[in-house]
């Protein structure tokens, strides 16, 4: 085996990252856009030891039949990988890659299946999109506005329509690419670290139809702001809310250490159920809300409240979990590291109604302990890193009889239900939610209490 070699292998199952996983040679291989089952031929980037970097050439026989995608740019979107995969093979799939991941937990029983809940949307289901603006020196200054090419975290085409958010939200795209070329501003260069303009992020209300776009911007002067306001309003009907965030650092995210409102209160608002939350532009809120629904009755069912339990919402975000609860429980307590988050927590507590919930600001590893007091039940809702260490060994301290975990990352769930297995807990059920269709990512939620 060495570079440029063309090979034929056998695709044995997915890598957590919904890669293709085979084996050539003695080294492990991960094969973009296989399936289980597939054969393919490869072409040989790099080899180590263990390993080999490959491209695939051509699909030989195909175990699952591929299917016409939607997009005009699956080809090379660093999106909606699996597009071309029925959406039936999908969700089975991702129920694989969670038995797998589940498999070799010491303390876990096997489980034979894992049935995965079907987003109700398949198509315009996200209800947050980050867009990005770009100006190769190839491009002669001519701004791109889209998404990023896969793998290629400095290339960005151009966007014509993504069938991920909303249809308002491909008009959102066009209507701010033509004003910013018709104001010839400059898109902001990762290198030159000069220009205006950085993102465009478009949130809505998938049960309010509220819409939200947030203008993120460098810290230079925006001399045609309250132009762009008034063609965003002017073009698409129904649009709430309209910003700029500066970013004056040199990171590339879409956040910003300030926000200007040019229009509407800076915010939006979506049901779950039966409760209303509102939604400020950095805030984390689950991006699939009518799947969310689903997760967050399953989340009260597993917590077992009969409205005499003291609950713990670990990573609470905006607080929408706990106040899904907090009906069902005697109190309920939430600890989030962001701010912005607490501030739209204590808001949303404010507007459901709801009085037996308090929000903690500060990171779960320095704020939880046995000093909190006692609690029945706590729900775990960590990022795809995982619970932090010291906040896994407090938690463990506090010896809480049932624990909800909620996992969107399959890679680092392991770790963490391996440590509470050591620790006395044991699996009670397992369910799984496709909160992004077309992509390999899994919501699992986990029943644990302790043996």
């Amino acid at each position: 085996m060495k570079r440029d070699d063309i090979i034929r292998v056998h695709i044995d199952r997915l890598n957590t990252d919904g890669t293709g996983h085979a084996v050539a040679d003695g080294r492990e291989l991960s094969v973009k856009g296989a399936l289980p089952g597939d054969t393919v031929d490869v072409r040989i980037l790099s080899v180590r030891r263990y390993t080999a970097r490959v491209k695939s050439e051509t699909i030989l026989s195909p175990e699952v039949e591929r299917i016409l995608p939607e997009c005009p740019h699956f080809s090379y979107c660093g999106g909606c990988r699996w597009q071309d995969v029925p959406y039936d093979v999908q969700c089975r799939m991702k129920g694989d890659l969670v038995k797998a991941a589940l498999a070799d937990i010491p303390g876990i029983e096997p489980i034979e299946r894992i049935d995965v809940v079907p987003s109700p949307d398949v198509f315009f289901y996200r209800n947050k999109m980050e867009f990005s603006f770009d100006s190769p020196p190839s491009a002669q200054g001519k701004v791109f506005l889209g998404l990023h090419e896969a793998g290629k975290y400095d290339k960005v085409f151009d966007l014509k329509d993504c069938r991920l958010q909303s249809e308002l939200s491909n008009r959102a795209v066009e209507v701010t690419h033509a004003f910013v070329r018709e104001q010839k501003h400059s898109a902001y260069g990762l290198k030159s670290h000069e220009g205006l303009l950085r993102f465009l992020v478009v949130r809505d209300g998938k049960n309010t139809g509220d819409l939200m776009l947030n203008l993120v911007t460098s810290g230079e002067d925006f001399k045609t702001a309250a132009d762009y306001s008034e063609r965003i309003v002017r073009d698409i009907p129904g649009v709430t809310t309209v910003m700029r965030s500066i970013n004056s650092g040199k990171g590339s995210v879409a956040v910003g250490e300030k926000h200007e409102i040019l229009f509407g209160d800076g915010l939006i608002r979506e049901r779950i159920g039966e409760y209303t939350f509102t939604i400020s532009p950095d805030s984390f809120f689950q991006t699939n809300p009518r799947q969310t629904e689903n997760l967050y009755n399953t989340i009260r069912d597993f917590s077992g409240l009969t409205g005499r339990e003291n609950l713990l919402d670990l990573y609470c975000g905006t607080g929408t979990i706990g106040i899904y609860l907090a009906g069902k429980a005697k109190t309920v307590t939430g600890v989030e590291n962001v701010e912005s988050c607490i501030a739209d927590a204590r808001r949303n507590a404010e507007i459901n109604n709801v009085s037996n919930i308090k929000f903690l600001s500060g990171q779960v590893e320095k704020v939880i302990g046995e000093s909190m007091g006692a609690f029945d039940v706590v729900v775990c809702d960590p990022p795809r890193a995982g619970l932090h260490p010291k906040a896994l060994n407090k938690l463990l301290r506090m010896r809480i009889a049932r624990m909800v975990y909620v996992s969107c990352n399959i890679k680092a769930m392991p770790h963490d239900l391996e440590m509470l297995a050591m620790a006395g807990y044991r699996v009670k059920d397992v369910r799984a939610f496709d909160m992004s269709p077309h992509t390999p990512y899994i919501e699992t939620v986990i029943l644990l209490e302790i043996w």
